[in-house]
């Protein structure tokens, strides 16, 4: 009986994390390319809503994100969880602590030349809750 009622219990929880998510998606990634030997992207301010638990950047073939491939001005608050995935093809930053609408968000982009290692010139855009 003890065992049934905790595989209900732990059912009750998955559900409920689950139903939290619902709804939650990641951003339509933000794709970097190389314009004259600098990194571009097309989307000066791009903008994300309540519903996105991530920000996702895509690299341009021959490039990768540095561990520190995309970093949020953002003084003394720690919202965002950042880190390269797929061998540094893309860049994803997870939200932390809310969604705050209305705020907007210097970051740096950062690239490597993935056959000569070079790091290009960094790109500063902005990120914009909506």
């Amino acid at each position: 009986m003890k065992n049934k009622v905790v595989a209900a219990l732990a059912l009750l929880v998955g559900m409920a994390g689950a139903s939290a998510q619902a709804g939650k998606i990641d951003r339509e990634p933000i794709e970097v390319t190389v314009v004259d030997g600098k990194p571009f992207v097309a989307e000066e301010e791009a903008h994300n809503d309540g519903r996105h638990v991530a920000l996702v950047w895509t690299a341009p073939p021959g490039h990768t994100f540095p561990a520190d491939g995309i970093v949020f001005d953002v003084p003394g608050k720690k919202r965002l969880n950042c880190f390269p995935t797929r061998k540094g093809r893309l860049f994803r930053c997870e939200k932390k602590g809310g969604h705050f609408k209305g705020e907007r968000y210097k970051y740096v982009v950062k690239l490597v030349e993935t056959a000569s290692g070079k790091l290009l010139p960094e790109l500063d855009p902005f990120v914009v809750n909506d």
